[in-house]
Formats: structure tokens, sequence, C-alpha cells
């Protein structure tokens, strides 16, 4: 305890929530304040330990976010992010929330999380799945539209395989595909634009990047390698509200993606969905699905991102 009490005696709507407060935006600008005298006197780690909550159904909040971008929101009795305090650095405390590393002022610090999607959000994989299939069917003598196929990407491979095999031929085939993918689908594709320079966004702000995706994952750490995207987390194998697992799990307040399925994903987790159009998804459909915000690309995601986080 410092020479003047206690950081409750202080700052008690810092140090300790109440739920109560929080239906009047006017309460959290107050925070706000708040929050930047206890950064002052170096109490940093209270302030930090404070995240943002989105999702439907909440309680709206001061909203800075762009124009149609959605409305930043807590449901009740949910911390929010302070506005001004710093993100905690990278890592995880054993034990505790996914998303938190250690304690500092007796609380725990919240890392900002932010998900992305792989095919189509970050990298387009298009010429390569199309050399992968087009060996494959060359292989097997099974005749396979791979123009169509690279048009529809996002759900779990067995789920396009069922379109070209029997149901007694699927998991060979998809198995086979898996085997070829190395050598014939890495060097074809590219990075989307913005990609690194969105996760490195993420980090230049001290959170962490995670992909989720349902691509195998030793395929998806592949492409990464190769494209020096530099995420802190791969996740493989998940796929519309399925993601939602690993969003949880590592504490994700936003998570991005290129398909109606990301959305699903995003919005099972309670996190924010942002949906870019460089996939089969236009923003009609995204919006209708649900998405909390549409951009472009990935390029317009770092200044988006920075908005979202001083807001």
């Amino acid at each position: 305890m410092g020479p003047h009490g206690s950081t409750a005696q202080r700052f008690p709507l810092v140090a300790r929530f109440r739920p109560a407060c929080l239906p009047l935006p006017k309460r959290v600008c107050a925070l706000v304040d708040l929050a930047d005298t206890a950064m002052a006197e170096t109490d940093q780690g209270v302030a930090s330990s404070v995240q943002w909550g989105c999702g439907p159904g909440r309680i709206r909040t001061c909203d800075t976010r762009p124009s149609g971008a959605g409305v930043v929101s807590l449901s009740a009795g949910q911390r929010p992010w302070v506005p001004g305090a710093p993100f905690a650095p990278h890592g995880g405390r054993p034990g505790g929330r996914a998303g938190t590393v250690g304690t500092m002022g007796g609380m725990p610090a919240h890392t900002l999380t932010v998900g992305f999607d792989l095919d189509m959000t970050l990298i387009d994989s298009r010429p390569g799945i199309k050399a992968a299939y087009e060996t494959l069917a060359a292989e097997t003598g099974v005749h396979i539209d791979t123009d169509l196929v690279v048009s529809r990407l996002g759900p779990p491979l067995q789920d396009e395989m069922r379109n070209w095999f029997p149901a007694d031929a699927v998991e060979e085939a998809c198995d086979r595909y898996r085997a070829l993918y190395p050598d014939t689908a890495i060097t074809p594709t590219t990075a989307l634009p913005g990609a690194r320079e969105a996760v490195e966004a993420v980090q230049a702000l001290g959170g962490r990047a995670m992909v989720v995706t349902a691509k195998y994952e030793p395929n998806a750490k592949l492409h990464l390698a190769h494209l020096g995207i530099g995420a802190d987390v791969l996740i493989g194998g998940l796929w519309a509200e399925g993601k939602a697992e690993a969003l949880l799990e590592h504490g994700a307040q936003v998570y991005v993606g290129d398909h109606t399925g990301d959305v699903r994903g995003a919005r099972a987790a309670d996190a924010l969905s942002v949906g870019v159009t460089t996939g089969p998804c236009d923003e009609e459909e995204l919006r209708a699905a649900g998405a909390d915000v549409i951009l472009p690309d990935l390029t317009a995601f770092p200044a988006w991102l920075r908005t979202f986080a001083a807001a």
C-alpha cells in the first residue's frame, strides 16, 4: 500500500468494476480519465486490466469508430478496455484465461488478440489450390472443375471433395490432396495486399495475431512461413462456428475473414466480426450474415484497428 492509501481507496472506479455504472456512456468516459490518472501514478496494471467486449444485445458505449463500422458495446457486467491504457505484452499466464498475461496491480492484464482467416483473407491461395486439384484429378482420373472449386473457397476440404468423389472415397481423396499440397500449392500462392501489415499492426499495439483456418494446419503453417506472415498463433481444421472454440480459448476480441462462415465464427465467439471482400462473399452477404465492419481488403485494416484501439 502506498503512502496515499490503496488503489481501491484512490481510484475506486478503476480498481473495482461496478456493473451498475455501465449503462451510462459518460461513466465510461469518466473511467478513461481515471485510468489516465492511474497510469500517471504508475498504477498501469490496474488501468490495463480491463478490455473490450463486443457483440449483439449489448450496452452502447462512446462510439468513435468509423461510420458504418457498427457499435462498440459491452454486455452487462463485462469490463471494457480503457482507451489510452497500454495492452499487455505477448505471452500467456499458465493457469489463467487465454489472452491474459501475468498480474499487475493485483489484477490480470489482457492482451489485444485479433484472429484472421487464411484463404482469401491473408493469402490468395487460388493458384495453388487449383494446381493441387489438377494434380489430384490427373492421378485419380476424376474430373474436377478446378475453376469452380477456387471460386468458392472457405468450407472444409471434405465438403468440396464430396462434389467430385463418391462418399466412400472422400477421405482417401482428402488425404492424397493434403499430401500433394506442399509440392503443388505453396509456391504459387501469394499474400493478399496488406496481409503482413495487418498482422504487424496488431503486434505494434502489443497484441497477438492469430490465424484460425479450416485448412490442414501443417499446410497452413507452410503458407505463413513461405510468405513471411508472422502470426503468433496458428490453429487449423476449424470452420464457421467451430472457429469460436479457438477464438474463445485465446480471448480474441476481433476476428477478420472473407466468408460468411467467418462471420458466424466471430459471432459464436462473441468477437467483433470484420469482413473483407477479397473472397467469395460480397459486402451484402457479409453484412447480412452479421459482420460488424466491412473493409474492401486488409490494406484498410491497420488504420481501422488504430481507430478501434483508440476509441
